[in-house]
């Protein structure tokens, strides 16, 4: 269960994912015109991307006693900074949790690779491109060109996994308003500090649409409409928005590259912020 680390963290679950997999499409130009390998790995990719997220009570006990290190962080310093167990597990388990996922789809057993066979009967199978996809969400933009393949046959069935990886890391960013934060857990849950933060920014956003077509330009753009009452969460969706832009020109730049216009990213490289402050004036300067 990843609620049993990240208590009161904004839900990673089925419902996360079927989000997840839906903005992955609605990206697609013409999905028609992807192989059924590609449709396969991109709903595959929406349900495991956050698996790393589960860990077992053997590997909490042996990340309170260092016995397990998740990437350069020891629980112990984790621990002095935050002095709270639950926020120092979540701060072990969150920066790696990409390649947890990866760790997790090799491993699966014999019995299981079916699970990932191109075809039956055959022994091709796409969990190590799966596996890699998934890590990549957790990753730096650059490290899908570095790590991940463009043009890959499997069986009868073309694949291009960098695209797919970058339909996954837009498509996690998009999953952001009040439908992924119930307000009778947030209630019941009553998180604190950075957690409150990150749930308080979801209940800003109002729209469940996010992407929408330019019916003059016929491109797709990137809206998110809202109204913010805090200033602390007003200034946390702007960074946000940030991220995302940054993401979506490196997203636009790679797709660029790919030798078939079916995987061209026709997505506008900035969002469409309409999200108002409420009661209170926001400015932003730029120091030169």
């Amino acid at each position: 269960m990843i609620t049993k680390v990240f208590q009161t963290y904004i839900l990673h679950g089925m419902t996360h994912s079927v989000h997840v997999a839906e903005y992955m499409y609605e990206l697609i130009d013409d999905a028609e015109k992807m192989s059924d390998l590609e449709i396969v790995m991109l709903i595959y990719a929406a349900l495991f991307h956050d698996i790393g997220m589960v860990v077992s009570d053997r590997e909490i006990e042996e990340i309170k006693i260092d016995k397990l290190l998740l990437g350069k962080r020891k629980y112990s310093k984790v621990f002095q900074k935050y002095n709270n167990e639950n926020i120092a597990l979540q701060e072990c388990v969150r920066p790696v949790h990409g390649k947890r996922s990866r760790n997790f789809l090799e491993r699966i057993d014999d019995e299981n690779k079916e699970l990932f066979l191109v075809s039956v009967g055959t022994a091709t199978t796409f969990q190590n491109e799966l596996a890699l996809i998934c890590q990549s969400h957790n990753e730096d933009f650059e490290w899908i060109s570095k790590e991940i393949h463009s043009e890959t046959i499997k069986g009868e069935y073309s694949l291009n996994a960098q695209y797919i990886a970058v339909l996954l890391r837009i498509a996690d960013y998009l999953d952001m308003d009040a439908q992924r934060v119930p307000l009778y857990l947030y209630k019941y849950l009553n998180p604190t500090d950075y957690s409150d933060l990150e749930w308080r920014q979801h209940f800003d956003i109002d729209n469940y649409t996010k992407i929408v077509l330019d019916e003059k330009t016929g491109q797709k753009k990137i809206l998110f409409i809202g109204s913010s009452k805090e200033p602390a969460v007003h200034r946390k969706l702007l960074k946000y928005f940030d991220d995302i832009n940054k993401e979506l020109l490196n997203a636009v730049n790679l797709c660029q590259l790919f030798g078939k216009d079916i995987y061209l990213l026709n997505v506008y490289p900035h969002i469409i912020n309409n999200i108002k402050p409420d009661g209170f004036t926001f400015q932003i300067t730029n120091w030169s």
